[in-house]
């Protein structure tokens, strides 16, 4: 392998190493957020050259990449509070709640709602919460 392949493997390492390092952050930051769904993520090789030494034939990975970021949607624990308004969700789907101000649906698994003023059940950021 030449010093160019080498600086080539360095390279895709370190930048994979810093977009997993992103998503092991992510995870560690948001494990008291109310809904949050970490993730996992794969590597795979792009590319790689098969070596004969005493052993036998090795391969070597020349070139990485982040193969999948995959979100973990499996059942988190149920929390009983003290508000009669705050929701959990068992099993899959998600609560939609609309964006007043442009009539955008978005979609969560945090259920922390409240009512507001007009009487309607509202995320802690002022969005609507819909059904029937």
């Amino acid at each position: 392998m030449s010093l160019t392949s080498s600086l080539y493997s360095g390279i895709s390492g370190m930048s994979v190493l810093g977009n997993t390092f992103q998503i092991i952050g992510d995870n560690i930051s948001n494990v008291n957020t109310v809904g949050f769904k970490s993730s996992s993520f794969t590597l795979q090789d792009l590319l790689s050259q098969n070596t004969t030494t005493k052993a036998g034939t090795v391969q070597i990975g020349r070139w990485t990449s982040l193969g999948n970021i995959a979100p973990n949607f499996s059942q988190g624990t149920m929390e009983a509070t003290a508000n009669v308004t705050d929701l959990a969700i068992s099993g899959e789907g998600f609560f939609v709640v609309r964006d007043p101000s442009t009539q955008i649906d978005y979609y969560t698994r945090a259920g922390s709602f409240r009512f507001d003023k007009d009487g309607d059940l509202v995320t802690p950021e002022g969005y609507k919460v819909q059904g029937w």
